[in-house]
């Protein structure tokens, strides 16, 4: 059953000005009931059109009328009220002065009475800006807070959020918090408020609805923030042509974009603690491709190593196969192969075993061994994310003088 309010409630409620018992009560009606989400959208847009409509003054040809009409004279003074106006004109003056400076102070004062409850209300959307700018629905942010490890393969760090990410719900406190704000968190905040000015009123009025989703349900806020605060440290290692895909794709196929790099961060976590089961079976497999594969691949005293050291050097070319890559995927343990099963394609799962692999063989013995495109790929990993995205947009040879340019500058490398 829908629960009704009238205009004059939705109207403080966008105002700040509900007891927080009834506020919430609108917020939990508001992910049940669209027509009220469109009720309050309408109020908000209207709300939002009032603050930018100028303060009216009196004007200066009204204030010359008057002062005009004070300083007649007697004899040019009819014998009506104007007669009393000028033989007070001294004390209307002094009364006038007063009056208008109140007005205009008043005047000001309400429009940033305004202004600071606009700010209150936006509260939470420019704590987590960076993060919400990234979710376009709340159907996407559903998606995101019910994929298992997305929060395991990227922890959120609250440090880099303004003000640590915790935002009261009720307005009295917000007001404190906001004063308590260091001089570098309000450089952000302000920052981050100009960014949604530039965005237009329907992305605006997107946004504040995903906000009021996440904060409408106080047990699952903690899901919904973490679970975009993750996706955003996702984003940043992806390349700027994939983050820019991700919008164009179907709903279906950004989730299974989003399954694939979930699984690729949690390959490369799990090479760093492989299973005692998995390991076991990495080495027992690699030393049946050594014997196999004896005239190709070395005889190191250790099988990974070189097992290792072909895939890394043969690439595409190394004897070792995708059947004998199937045939190691059938001995690892249970996760592992969920693992593997949400990479998006069999480069991919290759790649993660080869990481595996690796992560047993140990580091290559110089690299001055590395092939050129492995040594590339090595040093492009290692760049930050705004160096990636640069080189991201370069035709491929470009791309890869670039990388060298920067491999001769190891302060730009992270690593």
């Amino acid at each position: 059953m829908e629960t009704e309010f009238d205009d004059e409630t939705l109207v403080a409620f966008l105002d700040g000005e509900l007891a927080a018992e009834q506020a919430q009560q609108i917020e939990a009606s508001l992910s049940q009931q669209p027509t009220l989400r469109e009720r309050l959208t309408k109020l908000r847009q209207t709300w939002d059109l009032l603050d930018e409509l100028p303060i009216i003054l009196p004007s200066q040809q009204f204030a010359a009328s008057t002062m005009e009409m004070i300083a007649l004279t007697p004899e040019e003074t009819p014998a009506t009220w104007l007669g009393w106006l000028s033989k007070n004109s001294s004390l209307l003056i002094l009364l006038s002065v007063p009056t208008l400076f109140l007005v205009g102070f008043a005047a000001a004062k309400y429009g940033q009475s305004r202004i600071d409850r606009h700010l209150l209300r936006d509260l939470p959307l420019l704590v987590d800006w960076k993060s919400l700018s990234n979710i376009d629905s709340v159907e996407w942010l559903e998606v995101l807070s019910e994929e298992p490890y997305l929060t395991e393969t990227m922890p959120p760090k609250p440090t880099s959020l303004v003000g640590g990410g915790e935002v009261p719900a009720a307005m009295s406190e917000r007001r404190q918090w906001l004063a308590q704000l260091s001089d570098v968190d309000r450089s952000r905040m302000s920052s981050n408020r100009n960014e949604l000015q530039q965005r237009d009123l329907e992305r605006q009025t997107q946004l504040r609805e995903i906000v009021g989703h996440i904060y409408a349900n106080p047990e699952k806020t903690a899901v919904y923030l973490a679970a975009i605060r993750s996706y955003e440290l996702l984003l940043q290692d992806q390349s700027l042509t994939l983050r820019a895909s991700l919008n164009d794709m179907s709903p279906a196929q950004r989730e299974r974009e989003l399954l694939h790099l979930v699984s690729w961060r949690l390959a490369v976590n799990y090479g760093r603690r492989l299973s005692i089961q998995d390991t076991a079976a990495i080495v027992a497999w690699a030393e049946e491709m050594q014997k196999q594969y004896i005239n190709w691949i070395g005889a190191f005293s250790d099988a990974t190593v070189s097992v290792y050291r072909d895939l890394l050097f043969s690439g595409p070319d190394s004897v070792i196969n995708e059947n004998d890559f199937n045939n190691l995927v059938e001995r690892l343990s249970p996760s592992a192969q969920a693992i593997l099963d949400g990479l998006n394609d069999g480069e991919a799962r290759t790649n993660a075993l080869i990481v595996w692999i690796g992560s047993l063989a140990g580091p290559s013995e110089s690299d001055a061994e590395t092939p050129d495109t492995e040594k590339l790929k090595q040093l492009y990993m290692a760049l930050p994310s705004t160096k990636k995205d640069a080189i991201d947009l370069l035709p491929p040879d470009e791309a890869q003088r670039k990388i060298r340019a920067l491999s001769n500058a190891p302060t730009q490398i992270k690593g």
